[in-house]
């Protein structure tokens, strides 16, 4: 039966059992709130609450709170070891045309000019990064906008970003890109013409330490070069072991959701809530109801549950 037929039925016609209000700009909430508890208590109303303490919109709302918590923290992650590349790959090119820059300066071109040269490089990298970047991010933006009017049964959301946004993200890009270019960059404009064509000097070591030696002496030869080779560089050794981590820790922070998701599904049905059907009444009842309910076909257990609503 419709709503309306089944009301008349039942002599409720125009009943209802919960009302939701939509308030000016400028109103009171708080003072709506008291009014309207004080014109249904009469009628057994259990008290108005604002949309935050509603089911849906709480859902919707701690899910775009995970979405910004996100967005703050894989951003850097994936920008660090973009730094990380783009200053390995450029310190190895200038080491690797060390005579050539040597050679440059010699014929006189100015140090901006190879300076700009090689962050050339880093500038090409970041612009086919942010276009692909900004690309991808508009679709799955439109993407994520279809799936959450589609679950929320939202009636319309477009998904919009401004200019500004795509400007910001552009310059954080480039921003990154000419971090990892400065040490290189740095490099190939301090090289002296008669310097840079000549063979690299050999590293000038200080020792590490009597104490530090002699355990080094325990180890294998081809583990205590590995050892001074580390201590020795300690700053590109520190550059490695940072860009390591941030990439170990974007692929755990990857691997993470899905696990954790299964975990808590795990934890809620297998722990938690270990029934096979659950049973409510619109009103509480007698103990009897229990040994009844125990006494039907295929039921092994039943544990009794008694809800309220509570105002903390």
């Amino acid at each position: 039966m419709n709503r309306d037929a089944l009301g008349s039925a039942l002599d409720l016609d125009g009943a209802f059992n919960d009302v939701v209000l939509r308030l000016q700009a400028d109103a009171d909430r708080l003072a709506v709130i008291a009014s309207v508890d004080a014109q249904l208590a009469r009628y057994g109303g259990r008290g108005l609450y604002g949309r935050d303490r509603m089911l849906s919109a709480r859902y919707l709302s701690d899910e775009l709170s995970q979405l910004r918590t996100l967005a703050s923290i894989l951003p850097p992650i994936f920008l660090l070891v973009a730094v990380f590349l783009i200053n390995v790959m450029l310190s190895r090119l200038v080491a690797t045309e060390r005579a050539n820059i040597g050679l440059l300066k010699a014929f006189g071109y100015a140090n901006t000019t190879i300076g700009f040269h090689y962050a050339k490089f880093a500038l090409a990298f970041c612009l086919a990064a942010a276009v692909l970047g900004i690309a991808l991010g508009t679709w799955v933006g439109h993407y994520m906008a279809s799936v959450y009017q589609a679950v929320y049964h939202l009636p319309q959301l477009d998904f919009e970003a401004g200019l500004l946004v795509y400007l910001g993200a552009f310059l954080v890009a480039l921003v990154a890109a000419m971090l990892g270019a400065l040490s290189a960059v740095r490099r190939a404009v301090k090289l002296a013409p008669a310097v840079a064509l000549a063979p690299p000097a050999p590293t000038s070591f200080r020792r590490l330490g009597e104490q530090l030696e002699r355990r080094l002496r325990a180890l294998d030869a081809r583990s205590r070069m590995l050892a001074r080779r580390i201590l020795r560089f300690p700053r590109r050794s520190a550059t490695t072991v940072t860009g390591i981590a941030l990439a170990l820790a974007l692929l755990i922070m990857s691997e993470h959701f899905p696990i954790a998701i299964e975990r808590i599904i795990d934890i809620n049905f297998s722990t938690t809530q270990r029934m096979d059907a659950t049973l409510t009444f619109a009103e509480r009842e007698h103990e009897r109801v229990l040994r009844e309910v125990g006494r039907l076909p295929g039921v092994l257990q039943v544990e009794p549950l008694r809800s309220a609503d509570v105002f903390l």
